[in-house]
């Protein structure tokens, strides 16, 4: 998630590539299928706002992956 002062200015950085990568991270694998990536937004009118990107999906291991 990334904050925003006054609904335009970002505290911080969003990515989607950064969701994806705490996905596989949490499912112990290097490689989704069946993505699904979603943006939810809220805020106060002129005050402050957020931005979260989720990613879901089915996480595996590849033939190459090794921890």
């Amino acid at each position: 998630c990334v904050n925003y002062a006054f609904n335009m200015i970002p505290l911080g950085e969003s990515h989607w590539k950064n969701a994806m990568d705490r996905a596989t991270e949490q499912g112990k694998g290097d490689v989704m299928v069946d993505i699904v990536f979603t943006a939810s937004r809220w805020g106060f009118p002129l005050i402050w706002g957020q931005l979260c990107v989720i990613a879901e999906g089915n996480v595996a291991q590849s033939a190459a992956y090794k921890r």
